[in-house]
Parts: structure tokens; sequence; C-alpha cells
């Protein structure tokens, strides 16, 4: 039996899916209606994000804060689970549930242009209220002024436009609805953001998802992340070993959506592409909570045979972060460049 809510396989005879805990329909026969855990009549599938999968109310059943107004279920949309996006040989990408989550939280667009390509990732904050619809809002946010600059033909702003994508994103994931009463904080997200232009590479990012770029003499982390643990080591607060141990190690201390201070202030970086063959790789934490460092991934993106194509190596990281575990949604995009 396979759970309508999150898309796991379950035992034939369960009741309730040992993954997302939400209750499980009855097969029906051939020929029959299918029903819900209800006993009622239930024709929607998991991928029918406007009907509640518990209960099978209809479009509408959810409120603005994302559960069922008739059993309290939370909507998930597992046409999120997995996605890929191939814009060319050479410019890819690819999101997972990963192997302990019911849903994706993480987010992503990819944009090319003949003048350059734009690369978005974004991560829900998971103990914020909807972060998925957080991470998406952001994402399409940003390329949306993105594409629109394009149109506009204002692309040798790099810097600037990427200014502005993050704004539009932070004011979208402001306006992602939540229930105020609840004790659940606001919808929050990351973001990186990459704009290459010719040679130049425009960067912006608030959290903790990263860039990275890998050429033939050259691999290194491209973002520092917005969280508790460089603010102590930076601030000579405590070694980084001591740091690393603690169980605040991965808080952040910035988000999109988070308390309206200086806590959603974006960082930003332009540089020029190395010449020669590079690989400007963007991830949320679900990739790089497991490499300890660029040098790591720089083998595992070399690794890959010579004619692998930027979908390939896409692919072959997010495999990488699902053997070891898979504890948190992953997602990777890369842009092959050659100067």
């Amino acid at each position: 039996m396979i759970c309508q809510s999150c898309g796991v396989e379950q035992m034939a005879d369960a009741r309730f899916c040992e993954d997302c805990g939400s209750a499980l329909h009855a097969r029906a026969p051939d020929g029959a209606p299918a029903v819900n855990s209800n006993g009622q009549p239930s024709s929607h599938t998991a991928a029918d994000a406007s009907t509640c999968s518990v209960c099978g109310s209809g479009p509408g059943a959810f409120g603005a804060d994302g559960f069922c107004t008739h059993c309290g279920h939370e909507r998930v949309d597992v046409s999120r689970n997995h996605v890929e996006v191939s814009i060319s040989p050479r410019f890819a990408g690819v999101s997972d549930v990963g192997m302990k989550h019911f849903r994706n939280e993480d987010a992503m667009t990819l944009a090319s242009e003949p003048e350059g390509e734009t690369l978005v990732v974004c991560d829900g904050v998971s103990n914020s209220q909807n972060p998925d619809l957080a991470a998406a809002a952001a994402a399409n946010a940003a390329q949306e002024v993105i594409r629109g600059a394009i149109a506009s033909q204002s692309w040798n702003h790099t810097h600037d436009l990427v200014t502005a994508a993050l704004q539009a994103a932070r004011i979208a994931v402001r306006s992602v609805p939540f229930a105020e009463s609840s004790d659940g904080d606001p919808p929050e997200s990351t973001i990186i953001l990459a704009v290459r232009h010719g040679r130049r590479v425009s960067l912006g990012w608030v959290g903790d998802s990263r860039a990275y770029l890998i050429a033939s003499e050259r691999a290194e982390q491209c973002t520092v992340d917005h969280s508790w643990l460089n603010e102590v080591v930076d601030a000579g607060k405590m070694s980084l070993a001591d740091a690393l141990s603690s169980p605040l190690a991965h808080a952040l201390t910035r988000s999109l959506g988070g308390p309206v201070d200086s806590s959603d202030e974006p960082s930003q970086l332009d540089f020029e592409l190395p010449s020669g063959p590079s690989y400007l790789v963007l991830c949320s934490d679900g990739l790089w909570n497991y490499l300890p460092d660029a040098v790591s991934l720089a083998a595992l993106i070399r690794g890959q045979p010579a004619a692998a194509d930027a979908l390939a190596r896409a692919r072959s990281l997010v495999k990488f972060a699902l053997e070891r575990g898979g504890h948190d949604n992953i997602t990777v995009a890369v842009l092959m460049c050659q100067n």
C-alpha cells in the first residue's frame, strides 16, 4: 500500500503510515470506488494537493496555515518529492525529499539566456510554518525579478540584480499565509542565488544554503553560513571543535522571514570565473552535511566520467547524500562553465 500523503510504500495491512503518520486508505476491489480512512468514497491521488488525503475533503479543505479545516491533517505535495530540471547538458539540478522527511521543503529554479544563467536554491526552515511554501515562494520570486531584468535588458548590473531578487524573495516569504495563533514560527527559508554573466558571477544568500566553485586547480566554498557556529567561532568564544559538538551547531542566525530586524539581511559576493573549465555548484545542507569541505565535493564532481553532463553530476551528488542516510531534503544545482 502506498501512503497518499508521503508516497512511501507501507505494509498491506497497515492503518497508519510509518513515515508520516497519516491514516492509510483501504484498497478497493477492482471496479469499486476507493475509500478513505472514514469509509467515504475517495477518487483523488497523492499529487492532488487541494484534497485532503486523510478525510477526503475536496478542494478548499485546507486553510491558510496548510492544515485541513476538517481533520487537521497537514497538506503534502508529493509531486515535489523528486524533481529534476535539465536546461542543457551543462546546466541542471536535482531536488529530492531524502530518506527521513515526508515532504520536500527545498525548492530550486534555474533559467538560461544567451547572456548567462541564474540558479536559485532555497531550503524551508522546518520549525517554521509552511516551510515548503516559503522555499517555493522565495525561489519563484527571485527568478521572476531576474527574468524581468532580462526582458528589460538590464542584465549587466548583476550585483544590483541579485540585490533586487533577494528583496523580492524576502517579501514573498513574508507573504506566505500562516496561522498567527499558532505556536509555530512564521514561514522561513534560506536562499542561495547565483547570476552568471560572461565570466562574472554574482552571489547572494541568507542562511546556510551554499555555493561552491570547483576548477582545475581550485576548490572553494564561496559562501559563509549565517549560523550560530560561525558567529561564536569568529568571535573567539568557542573553538571550532567545541562548537561543532554543540546541539546549536547548525542553528541559523539569519533566514528569509525571520524576526523583523537584521536577521534576514543578505550577504553578497562578486567574482570572476577562472580560465578553463569549472563547476558552480549550489546546494542545500542536505548535501553539504555529508561533506567536510570543498575538496571533498570537488573529488565527487571530478570523479564522474568525463562525458557526464550536469544532470548526471547533480544526480550523483544527491545519490551520495542518500547513501549516507539522506536525513534531510537534498537539492543540488550544477553549472558547468568554460572560459
